[in-house]
């Protein structure tokens, strides 16, 4: 028994003295000084961090070198800004209250990277207190020791504390958060997560295009069971509370859910950004739209709709994420397309079965406050058919006719500005010519001489529209030189075209072979239009023209001209064949009737009349001289004769009788006869 008794008393005794001697032990190798940490955070998330650094006299005399004062002395030039300090004393024990006070989060991690000299830490500080949250939560990754780094470098410095003590100057004590009412211990690196919070499934933001700058919209907040249970009559009053004025609010029931809709018919961009705001319960949301149409084709006219949309009403902090869907319903010829500069086209969307008639554009996850949406909605007056119309004149140039005949038609307003925008395109609207004169007089009072520059040539434009059988048709007309027309069309369409011809040089042959070749594209003009729209293009060819090849499988010639037909927004044609040319045919009558009229003349002049045989000799005359006198009254008798039938052979001028020798007036009308 005794023997027993005494092994329980030594086994006793051996406790207490292992105890006492780990206690020595870790006396022997703690630290010289013991930090506790309050962080205090305010309704505001304003607040202050306190480190109480206690020293015991003690300790202070084992490890300490020197005086306080003389370190103190040292502590006001030491300490980085944004940190302050005290000293004080009391009963043997030494303390060193350190705080760092901030107006915000952003403003304590700036100073926390002042004091460590780093460009960024990793805090956060989010204090929720909505329908949706309540409570705190704080995450550092920083400690204390961290931040008291320069005192210790201080006391090791400057002699007060030996070097291979160092690591033995701080230990971390007691750390807490206090909001509220409430205090939260955690480690030495601030971690507390004390957040309670009922969730949001999901909120789908459902936009109508009734045309542009009016819209519908309507908002449906996806609410779990397990949400309405918790908090049902909470959250019905707050949503109730978010309907703006002229909207309506309904409550539904989903699968496994409650919905919340929230819609208005027919708002402007103004009314739809206070809508967001009311819904979202935030100011921070914004709606603008603007006017793009100066990027867009002449039959489209634009408008970049972008939404700033704050999410912090449904979200608790950075501790919860909310799925967010975006969708668009389109009117009738109206497109829409993710964009953020509102020139270049993103995503359309795809069918949202969900929502019948609506584009699904987005559908995500956001732990962010915010979210951003930009669309480029697009009114487009859809081109059901081209006609293309070309003709070369007989002096080289070109002229080429485009109708766009239009599925709709705009109103005065959506036609002028079409007009303004092609001859804008064109370089014929607002161009003012200045005067010639006023150029000299310029030119005289500033003592300078004018170099009066050859204007560039350019095709002549014309641009006009009209409504006929309620189709309405914008009509272009180009004309100039093969080079005047490509640079007009590039102008025009933005895009490459071509016009080639080559014909026969003999300019006298009445038959000859031409070729020509015309490429067209239309760049935008032709991006949007209608199911079976097709390209009616038409060129005039030569008298009696016949095709020998053609690149346009739809190619036939009527009546001198070259038709064909194409489906797609291009013209690309190249025409083989002959013609009758009448400058030739015309060259040729004028050189028969020359000729003719030559020879009329030379037979007029005598040219070809024939010649009379010379008179005889003289000899003849005396040798029948004796029978002069004979033949002398024989050619008396026979001129006697031919003067009387001269004279009977006379006719009366107004009616042609024969007039009797002698007679003053005709028998038959009785006119008087001249002589």
């Amino acid at each position: 028994m005794r023997s027993t008794l005494a092994e329980k008393i030594m086994h006793r005794v051996a406790i207490v003295c292992g105890a006492l001697f780990m206690i020595f032990l870790m006396t022997g190798c703690s630290a010289g000084s013991t930090i506790d940490t309050t962080l205090v955070i305010n309704g505001d998330l304003s607040g202050t961090r306190q480190m109480n650094i206690t020293i015991s006299d003690s300790v202070f005399q084992e490890y300490f070198t020197g005086n306080i004062e003389d370190f103190n002395a040292l502590m006001d030039g030491a300490c980085p800004e944004g940190m302050t300090w005290n000293y004080s004393e009391e009963n043997g024990v030494k303390q060193y209250d350190m705080e760092i006070a901030f107006s915000s989060p952003e403003d304590y991690k700036t100073k926390v990277e002042n004091i460590l000299g780093v460009e960024s830490v990793d805090l956060t500080i989010a204090a929720p207190d909505t329908v949706w949250a309540s409570g705190i939560s704080v995450e550092e990754s920083f400690n204390d020791k961290q931040l008291l780094k320069w005192m210790e470098d201080l006391l090791v410095n400057n002699g007060f504390v030996s070097s291979s003590n160092a690591d033995m100057i701080f230990s971390v004590g007691t750390v807490c958060v206090v909001y509220g009412n409430e205090t939260y211990s955690t480690g030495s690196m601030i971690s507390v997560s004390q957040v309670d919070y009922v969730s949001v499934d999901a909120i789908h933001i459902l936009t109508q295009i009734n045309e542009l700058g009016n819209y519908g919209r309507r908002v449906v907040v996806q609410i779990p069971a397990s949400s309405m249970e918790k908090k049902g009559d909470e959250i019905k009053a707050y949503m109730d509370s978010v309907v703006p004025k002229g909207a309506k609010g309904e409550w539904s029931e989903g699968d496994g859910c409650t919905l919340f809709t929230v819609s208005a018919d027919s708002l402007t961009a103004e009314q739809l950004e206070a809508f967001n705001r009311s819904v979202f319960d935030s100011e921070n949301c914004s709606v603008t739209a603007a006017d793009m149409s100066e990027n867009s084709a002449p039959f489209t006219f634009d408008e970049l709709l972008t939404e700033h949309i704050d999410l912090t009403g449904y979200l608790a902090g950075n501790y919860s994420s909310i799925r967010v869907a975006y969708a668009i319903k389109k009117a009738d010829s109206y497109y829409a397309y993710e964009s953020r500069d509102g020139i270049s086209k993103g995503y359309t969307g795809q069918p949202w079965e969900q929502y019948s008639g609506y584009d699904l554009y987005s559908d995500s996850y956001y732990y962010d406050s915010f979210v951003d949406f930009s669309t480029l909605i697009q009114k487009a007056y859809r081109v059901k058919e081209l006609e293309v119309k070309t003709d070369r004149t007989l002096g080289g140039d070109w002229k080429r006719t485009l109708t766009f005949s239009l599925e709709k038609t705009p109103d005065e307003e959506e036609q002028a500005a079409m007009t303004e925008a092609l001859e804008v395109r064109a370089g014929i609207a607002g161009a003012e010519e200045q005067p010639a004169e006023s150029e000299s007089a310029a030119g005289a009072e500033t003592g300078t001489e004018t170099d009066a520059e050859e204007p560039e040539k350019k095709a002549d434009v014309k641009v006009s529209g009209k409504t006929s059988d309620d189709v309405y048709s914008v009509t272009i007309t180009q004309k100039g030189s093969g080079e005047e027309l490509e640079e007009s069309s590039r102008l025009l369409f933005d895009a490459k075209t071509s016009v080639f011809y080559a014909c026969d040089r003999e300019f006298w042959k009445v038959k000859k072979q031409e070729a020509f070749t015309e490429t067209l594209s239309f760049g935008n003009m032709l991006e949007y239009v209608t199911d079976g729209f097709q390209v009616n293009y038409t060129a005039k060819l030569g008298l009696f023209a016949d095709m020998q090849y053609c690149t346009a499988d739809s190619a036939e010639v009527k009546g001198g001209k070259l038709h064909a037909t194409f489906s797609n927004n291009r013209v690309n044609i190249t025409y083989v064949g002959s013609k009758i040319d009448v400058i030739a045919i015309l060259f040729w009558i004028f050189l028969a009737v020359g000729v003719i009229s030559l020879l009329v003349l030379l037979v007029k002049l005598g040219v070809f009349r024939k010649k009379e045989k010379p008179a005889a000799p003289a000899e003849a005359s005396v040798v029948n001289a004796e029978a002069a006198p004979a033949e002398q009254s024989t050619v008396k008798e026979e001129a006697a004769e031919a003067k009387e039938e001269k004279t009977v052979s006379k006719f009366c001028e107004k009616c042609g009788t024969p007039r009797p020798e002698g007679a003053k007036f005709c028998e038959k009308c009785g006119s008087k006869f001249e002589d």
